[in-house]
C-alpha cells in the first residue's frame, strides 16, 4: 500500500510539473509572438514613414529647384549690387539644402581606383 501511495504521489507530481511547464511554456510563447508582431507592425510603420519623409524630400528639393529655376531665369542687368549678392546666398543656402536633403552619394577617386583595381583581380 505504502510503495503504491509513493508511486501514485510521484506520478502525480510528475504530471503536475509537466503540465506546470506546459502552461509556462504556452504562455512564454504567446509572449514572443506577441511581440514578434509587435515589431513587425513597427517595422511596417517605421518604412512607411521612411517613405513618406522621401516624399517630402522630393517634394521639398523640387521646389528648391524651381526657384533656383527662377533665380537663372531672372534679369540680373537690372539689380543692385546688394540684390545680387542678396541672390547668391539664397543661392548658396538653397544649394546647401538640397544636398543635406540627399543630394546624391559620392564616391571619392580613391574609392574608385579601389574598385576597379578589386574588378580586375577578380576577373
Amino acid at each position: 500500500m505504502r510503495k503504491s501511495l509513493l508511486a501514485f504521489s510521484l506520478a502525480f507530481l510528475i504530471m503536475g510539473g509537466t503540465l506546470q511547464a506546459q502552461y509556462y511554456g504556452t504562455e512564454n510563447n504567446d509572449k514572443v509572438a506577441l511581440q514578434q508582431s509587435m515589431e513587425a507592425e513597427n517595422s511596417e510603420l517605421e518604412m512607411e514613414a521612411a517613405a513618406l519623409a522621401d516624399c517630402e524630400r522630393e517634394a521639398e528639393n523640387e521646389l528648391l529647384l524651381a526657384r533656383l529655376n527662377e533665380i537663372n531665369d531672372l534679369d540680373k542687368a537690372d539689380l543692385t549690387h546688394a540684390e545680387k549678392r542678396a541672390l547668391r546666398t539664397e543661392v548658396k543656402t538653397i544649394e546647401a539644402e538640397m544636398a543635406a536633403n540627399g543630394g546624391g552619394v559620392y564616391i571619392s577617386v580613391g574609392a574608385i581606383i579601389i574598385i576597379i583595381l578589386l574588378l580586375i583581380l577578380i576577373f
